[in-house]
Order: C-alpha cells, then structure tokens, then sequence
C-alpha cells in the first residue's frame, strides 16, 4: 500500500509541477496548446519527449527542488 500511495504522492507532484512550468513559461504553454490540447500529441508524449524534459527540467532544477520542499 506504502509504494502504491507514494507513486501517486510523486504522479500528483509531478502533475503539479508540469503546471507550473506551463505557467511561469508562456513559450512552453503556447507549444503545448499547439501539440497537446490540438491532440497531434498527448501530455504524456509531450513531456516524455527528452529535449522538453532534459531542457525544461534540468533548467527548473533549483524551483523543482524548492517546490517539493514545500510539502
């Protein structure tokens, strides 16, 4: 039940924090509108993509790690 729980915990804080990115980055925002909410992909596919996560994540590093201190 433990593993279970703390994998939704991580899926809701990740789910958070990709809000967030969207949100503070309206270049971001504006692609995934294009590609997403215009269904040529899904979320999932959007945010697997490595250079969107490599880039997007390596540069909000320092926010992410501040963010999740907050819980």
């Amino acid at each position: 039940m433990f593993l279970h729980t703390h994998s939704m915990h991580s899926s809701v804080l990740l789910l958070i924090f990709f809000a967030r990115l969207l949100q503070e980055d309206p270049v971001l925002f504006q692609l995934y509108k294009d590609l997403v909410v215009a269904n040529v992909i899904t979320a999932e596919e959007f945010w697997a993509n490595r250079f969107t996560v490599s880039l997007y994540c390596c540069v909000n590093t320092y926010k992410f790690m501040h963010f999740i201190t907050m819980f």
